[in-house]
Parts: C-alpha cells; structure tokens; sequence
C-alpha cells in the first residue's frame, strides 16, 4: 500500500491539480472565442470586399 500512496503523490508532485477539474466559465470562454474569430472575419471582409459593395449599393443610395 504505502508504494501506491507513494506513487500517487508523486505524480500530484509532477501535475498539481492533475485530479482536479474545474469547467466553470469553459462555455462562456469557448463563446468569446467564436465571436471573437467571427468578427476578426467580418473586419477581412469588409475590408477586402468594402469598396464593391459600397459601389454596388450606389445606385441604391442616389435613388433614396
């Protein structure tokens, strides 16, 4: 038994908190990051495609 317990808290020694799991705030985390990559790809977008469609909605614009 005591080579067990030995073994056991050597490896709590190597990784400490290897047994404990804490998953508060995982989600809200993971919700952040998609709405960070979302928007990181809004910005390339307009940025690459903000001049046509500015010229595109033109036309639309002038009429109002």
């Amino acid at each position: 038994m005591k080579t067990s317990q030995g073994a056991e808290a050597g490896r709590e020694a190597a990784h400490p908190g290897a047994g404990w799991r804490d998953d508060r705030g995982q989600g809200l985390t993971e919700y952040a990051l998609i709405l960070m990559f979302v928007g990181l790809v809004l910005v390339g977008a307009l940025l690459t495609f903000g001049q046509s469609i500015g010229n595109l909605l033109q036309p639309i614009i002038a009429a109002l």
